[in-house]
């Protein structure tokens, strides 16, 4: 409750004060006579009973209560602030819409214009990664490509046409503007071969036939696939059987690798789930048996090569060696 001076409190209608609010408080002028208080009109009626002499114990102040004020009677100052909020909004969306409309005309004129310009003709192509297929051979794969708008050729359908090539495992196109399209590939390696008639088919670890050659490559054989020949002459990958037995033989190789006489083998047969190797430089044939327990059974062979070395004849290591089984060599004449 604030206490004022009554010359300087203003005047108001009795219909005016209670209408008037400050900071969401309504306001009251009131006296204080003779410890009653007294309100708006109150107040001038009850001055004008109270003799001169005890009206110099009234005091006048303002009372403030709480009030809810209404929205819609919001000060014209506030509306005015929420119609030009309402407004800004608008006009920002549409100057959103405007912009996004000139992005996508830009976007359409600039497709339309690459598509047509030869600026983007493609007048060079280089090929990266290749080793066994030449660079020639991958471009004419890839189709006539030079003269074309690097825009409008389909990556897919080149790295299919250029996938065509057996030796060819994966393919990437980059382009490289204005005009020069880079051809990325990776090549699969030969890894054995198979022995059919006159012919040696190349194959690889996934067993994949690469190439069928009249000449033999620096490649162990393969003898025992269950394969068919058609298949082996006109396919593209063996029969899932001999996929297993691939790996199989991969193992053989690496754990011949660590031991230092991967390079001895050049024959691998398959008998009855049973692994043979040929050594055609030591004169050996090693009866490996059923390629379990590798590292022992290639260490036992490395042994005995050293041990009967210039001899000919055949290494049995396939029993189970844990179970007490000892690795022997048998001298005979062989011819390999």
């Amino acid at each position: 409750m604030n206490f004022v001076d009554k010359k300087n409190i203003l005047q108001f209608e009795a219909d005016d004060t209670s209408k008037m609010s400050i900071n969401g408080k309504q306001v009251f002028f009131a006296k204080r006579i003779n410890g009653k208080v007294t309100r708006n009109k109150e107040v001038e009626a009850q001055s004008r009973h109270i003799p001169e002499k005890e009206q110099h114990e009234e005091d006048l102040f303002i009372e403030f209560k709480n009030i809810k004020v209404n929205p819609q009677n919001s000060s014209p100052k506030k509306q005015e602030l929420k119609k030009n909020k309402q407004n800004n909004k608008k006009i920002k969306k549409r100057n959103t819409t405007r912009r996004v409309i000139i992005l996508l005309l830009l976007f359409v004129g600039t497709t339309i214009f690459a598509m047509i310009s030869p600026i983007f003709n493609i007048e060079k192509i280089d090929v990266i990664g290749n080793e066994k297929i030449d660079e020639s051979t991958i471009i004419s794969l890839s189709g006539e490509l030079e003269g074309r708008n690097i825009f409008k050729i389909s990556k897919k359908k080149v790295i299919n046409n250029i996938k065509d090539n057996p030796y060819i495992d994966s393919v990437t196109i980059k382009r490289i503007l204005p005009g020069r399209l880079q051809i990325n590939v990776s090549e699969r390696k030969t890894a054995y071969q198979v022995k059919v008639i006159n012919s040696y088919i190349y194959i690889n670890y996934q067993g994949y036939i690469l190439e069928v050659s009249p000449k033999s490559a620096n490649v162990p054989i393969i003898e025992g696939l269950q394969t068919e020949q058609d298949t082996l002459l006109n396919g593209k990958k063996l029969d899932n059987k001999d996929i297993e037995a691939l790996k199989i033989i991969l193992r053989i190789m690496e754990t011949a690798k660590n031991t230092e006489i991967s390079s001895l083998i050049n024959k691998v047969l398959i008998q009855n789930n049973e692994y043979v190797l040929e050594m055609k430089k030591e004169n050996k044939i090693v009866y490996l048996g059923n390629a379990t327990d590798l590292t022992n059974r290639m260490t036992y062979v490395k042994i005995i090569i050293e041990k009967e070395k210039g001899k000919s004849g055949k290494a049995f290591v396939n029993g189970e060696i844990n179970n007490g089984f000892k690795p022997y060599f048998r001298e005979e004449k062989i011819t390999l």
